[in-house]
């Protein structure tokens, strides 16, 4: 049984790696695009459950990455980080469900490991393929946590 794969979409490479060493320290795999042509190809390969895109990607935005991959792959938890915040792009966005959160960097990584256990929780509940759903404990099974004590002050989509 393989962890959980989280893909980050980052132009940047210490974003990217920063990430991927967070993720991994919590026991979680990771792959990483610096552009959605990337991200598309790894997509393929491998079961992801959440994505953490940047908003500004070269030849695409993150918002567009990643409106594609809710019409794609319904199932996969979708997170933005940005570098800079439109308050009209960031309600768009969550009302449309096209992310669940939309984060700002620099970023606390206390807050992003908790978005991201929450993430990992409802992918297990809700999005999970059917062959891996039953043949994997669910994370919150795995970590014994409860909804309310995963993000008291975040809202969850």
């Amino acid at each position: 049984m393989r962890p959980h794969c989280i893909l980050i979409v980052d132009d940047e490479p210490l974003v990217r790696s920063s990430l991927s060493r967070l993720f991994q320290q919590e026991g979680f795999d990771s792959l990483l695009a610096a552009n959605s042509d990337d991200a598309w190809m790894l997509l393929s390969k491998r079961e992801v459950s959440v994505i953490f895109s940047d908003d500004v990607l070269p030849g695409d935005t993150g918002l567009s990455f990643l409106r594609k991959v809710k019409k794609e792959y319904p199932q996969i938890v979708r997170v933005v980080l940005s570098g800079r915040a439109d308050p009209g792009i960031v309600a768009a966005s969550i009302t449309e469900k096209v992310v669940s959160h939309f984060l700002l960097k620099p970023w606390d990584n206390e807050v992003i490991k908790k978005i991201l256990f929450h993430a990992i929780a409802h992918y297990d509940e809700n999005g999970s393929s059917d062959k891996h759903r039953n043949k994997r404990p669910t994370f919150r099974q795995k970590q014994k946590l409860r909804p309310q004590s995963i993000l008291p002050r975040y809202g969850y989509i």
